[in-house]
């Protein structure tokens, strides 16, 4: 028999604030679980709560592997190793979010909550400061482990407060302790032994504060096999109690299976990290910052354009409602909304003008017969798809309102008593069986939908140098058929159709390699005749530099780098020139026009190899430069050539090469990822002007980005398809 742990979490920035300062971790690996909620102003809260959960989580992962490191505080004996290891890790967390605190003046006063647990062996440790809270369900029983370090709590500890006093208390959210406050903490600290079935709950207090004890108990037992979605259902039901704070859950249940059971699960949960892999919030918080003032900075044109077309529809609109132009002053009206969805004014006056159609219709159909007839005939066929659907109330109107129009309409009558016999039906059936279940059966319907959407956008966005998702699911479902996510992975049919690298075939390679080099051959081709004819001055010829090229090049960094990225390589590299001293070596640029044809592929073989091996060392060179000055997309560019060059001896450059394009793709998709999620929102809100140039900015960033691609066409069409509207 062994313990096996099964965890779910889940972040939201709550309906109120606009910043999540909140941040969790979920480390199975090495059986640690944070929440953080951060405060302070100039998005200090979000740095606090980042360093907080970064800091604990890196000395828990140094101590599981070298148990002979030294810590930076003094054990207390009256504790257990592993209790020492959550202290100290605790208070280093501490000195780190004051050390930054006192370093810069919008960081004073920056400080957050932090609440953890760490499984080690069949005992659990939970150690805390502040408000946020663990809670432990066991027997169908909740109970708070956590005492609250804040004001109000300290109130009811004393007796000094009665229930209503402690519900109207005007200082609820003064917290008496948190990390980085002050250059020391007291860390609260309990150890509990672990029990088959008990679950464990972190959160913060944007759920605490807003959802009764009871209610999160009854929410986890029902949703005991997906944990996950008892982390959604709660963060709805603290929405649902209007969201002022931000809201954070982390929930994990101990298992104690046979050994093979439990170790058939480990697997699977090893696999499903290829596809699903989880991170903690808030991650790249100085790089989200960055892309808000850039897309400030570049949306604002755009958003000037927008509310000058706003004002515009609208006084077009206005004059239509005074002239009784109906639908004319709809359709202004719907293009309103589509600009700027929460325009109240806008709201306002398409309500008013679709009831004033609706009226005008209706006296038009009562006079003339050929139009009252048809209005019957679409009534008609309205209430029986109403029907067929169960919506019972709809059908109703339907056919009273041909009722009204046609007072002998048989067929008419005959659904009327069907439709009003089903209504008494279903009013008895909710009577017996309770209403509110077909409610929650249709919201958890809804819930599972926008689940099933949440998990295909997030398989099409995965990275496609990661394993591809279809395969990791085939084998989650070998391991353990009743794995909900690899069902749900396995049902996405429009996954992007675009083979992944790992799929194409070497032929494809190759000849995308040939198109490649012989571009840049041209290029480079080009770059030389122009140099011939106007040499500049104080540079060697191309055959003084091609024989310079001999001479050893020295790579900055290099040997570190290769060493790192490729820990098999042996072969020393030479050691760095003075700049002085570098050889020139004509490069191919990247940015060359081509303005020649092309030389065919097979010429590489007539470069001399020592040439050859000195473009690739060049290359090699210029790609850490642009790496080390974050210009992602040059330095994939010049690997690739590294990789074309050194195609046929396939060198430690070669192989580098291609573990350094991983790298600085993966750093594209990190960097742009932040402006990619704003403009997703301003996309869903309608808000396609912000969209499509928050998309551009993506675009010109990383061109390669297929998911930004996709919505950039799509916000065009539809910016061209409204520009025709308005026409």
């Amino acid at each position: 028999m062994r313990w096996f742990i099964e965890e779910g979490a889940m972040t939201d920035v709550g309906r109120k604030r606009e910043l999540n300062e909140d941040n969790y971790l979920v480390a199975p690996d090495y059986g640690l679980y944070l929440v953080a909620d951060g405060m302070g102003g100039h998005s200090a809260g979000e740095i606090a709560s980042e360093m907080a959960v970064f800091s604990i989580s890196e000395f828990i992962e140094k101590t599981s592997q070298d148990r002979e490191i030294t810590w930076p505080f003094q054990r207390e004996e009256r504790y257990s190793d592993d209790a020492n290891r959550l202290i100290v890790a605790t208070k280093l967390a501490n000195q780190h979010v004051w050390n930054r605190g006192q370093s810069q003046a919008k960081y004073h006063g920056m400080g957050t909550t932090i609440v953890a647990a760490f499984v080690s062996g069949d005992r659990v440790y939970i150690s805390h400061v502040g408000d946020s809270r663990v809670y432990r369900i066991r027997d169908r029983q909740i109970e708070q482990l956590t005492e609250d370090h804040s004001l109000l709590a300290d109130h009811i500890r004393m007796h000094k407060l009665t229930e209503e006093e402690a519900a109207n208390f005007p200082f609820k959210n003064v917290i008496t302790r948190a990390l980085g406050v002050d250059e020391e903490v007291e860390v609260d600290i309990q150890e509990h032994p672990l029990q088959p079935d008990d679950v464990y709950l972190l959160c913060s207090d944007g759920l605490s504060g807003l959802v009764k004890d009871q209610v999160i108990l009854q929410i986890v037992l029902e949703n005991l096999d997906d944990l996950d979605e008892a982390c959604r259902r709660l963060i709805a039901a603290a929405n649902a109690n209007g969201g002022p704070d931000n809201i954070t859950v982390v929930i994990f249940r101990t298992r104690y299976l046979p050994e093979a059971e439990a170790l058939r699960l480990q697997k699977a949960r090893e696999a499903m990290k290829h596809a699903y892999p989880r991170t903690p919030t808030n991650q790249a918080f100085h790089l989200k910052r960055a892309a808000a003032a850039r897309v400030a900075e570049q949306t604002e044109p755009a958003l000037h354009d927008v509310q000058q077309k706003v004002e515009q529809k609208l006084t077009q609109a206005r004059s239509a409602l005074a002239q009784k132009q109906y639908k004319e002053a709809v359709s202004l009206l719907k293009q309103v909304a589509l600009l700027e969805p929460e325009h109240e004014e806008g709201q306002r006056l398409l309500a008013e003008a679709e009831h004033q159609l609706a009226a005008q219709n209706a006296r038009r159909h009562e006079t003339d017969p050929a139009l009252r007839a048809r209005r019957v005939v679409e009534l008609l066929e309205a209430g029986k798809g109403h029907l067929s659907e169960k919506a019972f109330a709809k059908a109703e109107e339907c056919f009273l309102e041909v009722q009204r129009l046609d007072p002998t309409n048989e067929e008419a009558q005959a659904l009327l008593a069907r439709t009003l016999a089903s209504l008494q039906e279903a009013a008895e059936e909710d009577e017996a069986t309770g209403g509110e279940e077909r409610a929650a059966e249709a919201f958890i319907e809804r819930e599972a939908a926008t689940a099933l959407r949440d998990r295909k956008a997030q398989v099409e966005a995965l990275d496609p140098l990661v394993r591809p998702a279809e395969e990791a699911a085939q084998e989650i479902l070998s391991l353990d058929p009743s794995f909900e996510e690899a069902e749900i992975l396995e049902e996405l049919e429009e996954i992007e159709q675009a083979p992944r690298p790992s799929q194409r075939s070497a032929p494809d390679l190759e000849a995308e390699e040939r198109a490649f080099y012989e571009a840049e051959m041209a290029a480079g081709r080009q770059r030389e005749k122009a140099w011939e004819e106007h040499p500049p001055e104080g540079t060697a010829p191309p055959a003084e530099a091609r024989e310079s090229a001999e001479a050893p090049i020295g790579e900055t960094g290099d040997e570190a780098l290769e060493a790192a990225e490729n820990p098999t390589l042996q072969t020393p590299l030479p050691s760095e020139t003075p700049q002085e001293e570098r050889p020139t070596i004509q490069v191919l640029s990247p940015f060359a026009e081509v303005q020649e044809e092309a030389p065919a592929f097979d010429d590489i073989l007539s470069l001399d190899v020592k040439e050859k091996l000195a473009q690739v060392k060049e290359h090699f060179r210029i790609g850490l430069k642009c790496m080390e000055e974050e210009e992602y997309e040059r330095a994939i560019h010049h690997w690739k050539i590294v990789r074309t060059l050194d195609a046929e001896e396939q060198t430690r450059y070669h192989r580098n090469a291609k573990v350094l394009i991983k790298i600085a793709t993966m750093k594209l998709r990190e960097r742009t990822q932040p402006l990619l999620d704003q403009a997703k929102r301003h996309y869903q809100k309608g808000e396609l002007y912000k969209a499509w140039m928050i998309l551009k900015r993506v675009l010109d960033e990383y061109p390669d980005h297929k998911e930004a691609r996709r919505y950039f066409n799509l916000t065009q069409e539809n910016l061209i398809k409204l520009d025709k509207v308005g026409e």
